[in-house]
């Protein structure tokens, strides 16, 4: 089948999967935009209801609190929906939970809607990973993951430098970029899903309930070690903008500084990938 040119209408696998994992890389840059939107907006948060440190750390905490209902549910939903109404839903979930923030007239119901868009977040986290592990890219796999964990520090680092930037000179617009992005991500996954020419995989299936213990044997010192790591990432960047803040520093000025080191994992990450398939595929460490 050929379109108006005389090309063929389907797209080589290889560029067909680029496209997927740019999509999936803008999916999860909306998720950690999202997360740490609350730092440089605090100001504008603190106009609705009084946000602490202690506040602002329990709407940081809140959006990742579904996380673990999330990863235990979310093969069977898969298996039943498919991934692609699940990751549909997730961004929906985003876009509501971002709604319903900005909408909240109290701190408790500001935290309900960060659950909200919390659980969608946590799903688009999970499921990415997976998707790119299955993609047909002429990326190797570790380049490929180091791709898209570079994105979570990216869309970090982007709140906190656009956002510490917007608050000052177009706090409105400020307001709405992490709802702008999660939508942009949605439309993009649709598009794709629709002219792309790319089929939602089937997931793998989800271990029996005896299954459950030999996996989590297996994997509870990674599960551990990346768990540490994460809450340290979470105080350093969530905390660091709003603690300079107090110190008398610029808000933009600080939003960058905090920033600094989502930019230096930006560089690093990849560069990890890419090093550990070179190694993989010569046999070295």
């Amino acid at each position: 089948m050929t379109g108006r040119a005389g090309r063929s209408d389907t797209a080589p696998a290889g560029r067909r999967g680029m496209a997927a994992l740019a999509v999936l890389f803008l999916a999860r840059i909306a998720v950690s935009f999202q997360f740490q939107s609350v730092a440089p907006l605090s100001a504008l948060l603190g106009e609705r209801f009084p946000v602490s440190l202690s506040g602002l750390g329990l709407l940081l905490g809140l959006y990742m609190a579904p996380g673990i209902a999330v990863a235990l549910s979310l093969p069977a939903l898969i298996g039943r929906f498919g991934r692609a109404a699940i990751i549909c839903l997730a961004l929906l979930l985003m876009a509501a939970g971002e709604i319903l923030l900005w909408a909240a007239p109290t701190l408790e119901l500001a935290a309900a809607a960060r659950l909200v868009g919390g659980a969608g977040g946590c799903v688009i986290y999970i499921v990415t990973i997976n998707m790119v592990a299955d993609l047909d890219t002429t990326v190797s796999s570790a380049a490929r993951m180091g791709i898209i964990a570079a994105a979570w520090p990216f869309g970090n680092a982007f709140a906190l430098g656009l956002l510490g930037w917007l608050v000052q000179s177009a706090p409105d617009v400020a307001r709405h970029a992490p709802l702008a992005l999660a939508l942009a991500a949605l439309v993009a996954t649709g598009l794709l899903l629709l002219f792309g020419n790319v089929r939602a995989m089937a997931a793998a299936q989800s271990p029996r309930q005896a299954g459950w213990g030999v996996v989590l044997r297996r994997i509870w010192p990674a599960a551990f070690s990346f768990a540490f790591y994460n809450i340290g990432f979470i105080i350093l960047t969530g905390f660091a903008g709003r603690i300079l803040l107090e110190d008398g520093i610029d808000p933009s000025v600080a939003s960058g500084i905090a920033g600094i080191p989502m930019w230096m994992f930006l560089l690093s990450v990849p560069l990890g990938g890419f090093l550990a398939g070179r190694s993989v595929s010569r046999g070295r460490w």
